[in-house]
């Protein structure tokens, strides 16, 4: 932790943080707190700062006691960037009071730049809802604020699938209940759906459905069923049929057939899930386990374009599209882009998008300006500390003569040791330092006497390819940029998660396991703590 700390004193940029939150049993839940910094080469910095156990959910109490003390304990405050929370009405809570206390501190923060919501708590609580909705719609009360709201809306939707009930809310629980039946040896039709597997050369296990891993099974089924699905209509209907017949006393099972309405349904179900699914699979494929928001924002963008073009087809089935709008408003709320400077700009410091983002997504020229308004004012305020740290270099040059003019100098003396010794000086790290801020300078004087901004002569560069990850561009180019630079790397700083990917979304995210705290169990809270910081500490 000193050591922590230590590297933390020596950081020359704005910091962010994010929080998290999660549970070690039912009833023992713990906090965590990350720091994240661009350091001056341009490299991506990510640290656990605390860990800590509390009885039951945290509270926003909680969360602030941990936020200050934290800050504190490692001199934050002043360089304090942005904070990531998830969407509760814990953090919500939260950041009205941090914002109180950051201005007692003569901190400015403010919501509306200073935060940013947790985009992968939000796509996983979404996911469950999703699921939740497309089995059960009536037993789903919404795209509710609430930490715990996705879950049991899946809960819900999987129990009235499984529940043997004669009738369903949806053709999805109807699919997913008669492939149970379906799927057991002996069951009337079991066989037929084996030769039918064979025959496509397809695994019965796809037909099958694993409560552990209700997405993916989802979606194995439905990609499945629909690709079969007159054979399998025949089945079923056939199945239906010799069960009814065997028992005398059986109610009428046709409400149970598969009808063509219900395929359609199903496929028009399995579209909306694909659609979300793109956004998922985008968001754990970064290689980062806290991407940046620069990355994430255009992934949670290109899914509210596909939900809305989803919505404008016709004839869609009226459950999908209660669906869908909830999903659209829920990522809405979360994440209010349109009135947060924060997303509105994060696209913009992507060199391989820029403006063309904004072409791209049909803004008007009334967006685009304002966002421009934006990024120019905020450059305005870190271009005087830059500009302050060119004088000041421009001061020590005039004191210690130019590397160059000591080699010149040296190469009038004819003596090849003094020669070499001259050259050799322009490799060490404090001539490093000099050329750098030599160029600097010199930018500076270029801009000026031009009456163009860094942000014009950045806008105007070509447009970076696609494949190369946008703080390497930033690595290589911010020397040319140094004041758009400093704010880039503020923005580059802020992470689209409270916590590390694989604890949010599984250890598919960024190909990392997450922790167990499950296995911590029975010990004591302090214990825990320190187990907890050593294990992310010592990776």
């Amino acid at each position: 932790m000193a050591e922590l700390r230590q590297s933390l004193a020596t950081v020359s940029s704005k910091v962010s943080v994010s929080i998290a939150t999660g549970s070690v049993t039912s009833a023992l839940y713990y906090l965590e707190v990350y720091a994240h910094w661009i350091d001056d080469n341009f490299v991506r910095q990510d640290r656990l700062l605390d860990w800590h156990c509390v009885d039951g959910a945290a509270t926003s109490g909680d969360i602030i006691s941990m936020f200050e003390s934290t800050l504190t304990h490692y001199n934050l405050f002043s360089r304090l960037g942005a904070v990531t929370t998830s969407y509760t009405r814990e953090s919500v809570e939260f950041l009205n009071q941090a914002e109180t206390i950051c201005h007692a501190r003569g901190v400015s923060f403010d919501l509306d730049r200073n935060q940013s919501t947790c985009i992968a708590t939000t796509l996983r609580d979404a996911q469950e809802k999703l699921l939740g909705s497309l089995y059960d719609p009536d037993g789903v009360s919404g795209f509710v604020l609430s930490d715990t709201a996705g879950q049991m809306a899946l809960d819900s939707g999987m129990a009235a699938a499984a529940g043997g009930a004669s009738s369903f809310s949806t053709p999805l629980g109807k699919l997913r209940m008669l492939m149970l039946r379906l799927c057991s040896p002996g069951r009337p039709g079991s066989q037929q759906l084996v030769d039918l597997c064979r025959r496509n050369d397809m695994e019965l296990g796809k037909f099958s459905f694993d409560a552990g891993m209700p997405w993916d099974s989802t979606m194995s089924l439905l990609d499945s069923a629909l690709s079969v699905y007159g054979d399998l209509t025949e089945i079923i209907a056939a199945h239906l049929a010799k069960t009814s017949a065997e028992s005398a006393a059986a109610p009428s099972e046709s409400s149970q057939e598969m009808a063509a309405e219900d395929w359609l349904w199903l496929s028009q179900a399995q579209t909306l899930l694909r659609v979300f699914g793109v956004a998922v699979d985008g968001l754990v494929k970064l290689p980062n386990k806290f991407p940046s928001i620069v990355n994430v924002v255009p992934i949670y963008d290109a899914l509210l374009d596909n939900i809305q073009d989803l919505l404008g087809l016709r004839n869609l089935h009226d459950t999908i599209r209660r669906t869908a709008e909830g999903l659209r408003d829920h990522l809405l709320q979360c994440h209010p882009f349109q009135l947060s400077p924060i997303y509105r700009l994060a696209s913009l410091f992507d060199p391989r998008l820029k403006t063309t983002y904004y072409a791209d997504r049909n803004c008007d020229q009334a967006w685009v300006g304002r966002v421009m308004r934006e990024a120019q004012s905020l450059l305005a305020e870190y271009g005087s500390s830059a500009a302050a740290e060119s004088s000041s270099a421009s001061a020590a040059e005039d004191k210690t003569p130019q590397l160059f003019e000591q080699i010149a100098r040296s190469c009038d003396s004819n003596d090849v040791k003094t020669m070499i010794e001259a050259y050799a000086q322009l490799s060490n790290a404090q001539a490093s330092k000099q050329l750098a801020a030599d160029g600097r300078a010199r930018i500076f004087k270029r801009t000026l006497a031009s009456g163009r901004t860094e942000l014009d002569e950045y806008l105007s560069a070509p447009l970076a390819p696609l494949r190369m990850p946008v703080i390497s561009w930033w690595r290589l180019h911010h020397a040319a940029f140094p004041a758009l630079a400093k704010l880039v790397r503020e923005y580059l700083s802020i992470s689209a998660s409270s916590g590390p990917l694989p604890s949010i979304l599984g250890s598919a995210a960024a190909g990392t396991a997450s922790p167990n705290y499950a296995q911590l169990a029975g010990m004591d809270k302090d214990v825990i703590d320190v187990i907890a910081c050593l294990h992310h500490w010592q990776n």
